[in-house]
């Protein structure tokens, strides 16, 4: 735990320390998890608009495009990735268990 900590001074002396907004976010964060210890922040955020998710089924690689408010795959726009997930597969599925999306992931 020292090291981590000698680890992270160095850092912050050479980088700055964190901003205002994460230093906000953080705090949200701790009170959530102190109220509810079984607490799961939102996960709508994980990827950032722009990206471009590829996921291959059945040999065929499935490429959909991360927007504001959406995803598009195929030149439709959906709203979740679980419709196109259920689309491509047939089959009920977690659209971020389906693409390979985690918690904490970005």
């Amino acid at each position: 735990m020292l090291r981590w900590r000698l680890a992270y001074e160095l850092q912050q002396k050479m980088h700055g320390g964190l901003n205002g907004q994460l230093r906000r976010r953080l705090a949200q964060l701790h009170a959530a998890f102190q109220t509810d210890s079984k607490y799961s922040p939102p996960t709508e955020h994980l990827v950032t608009p722009g990206t471009v998710l590829v996921r291959v089924w059945r040999g065929r690689a499935h490429k959909v495009m991360v927007l504001q408010d959406g995803f598009t795959y195929l030149g439709k726009t959906y709203e979740s990735l679980s419709a196109i997930a259920s689309s491509i597969t047939g089959a009920k599925w977690s659209g971020r268990a389906f693409f390979g999306l985690r918690r904490g992931a970005s």
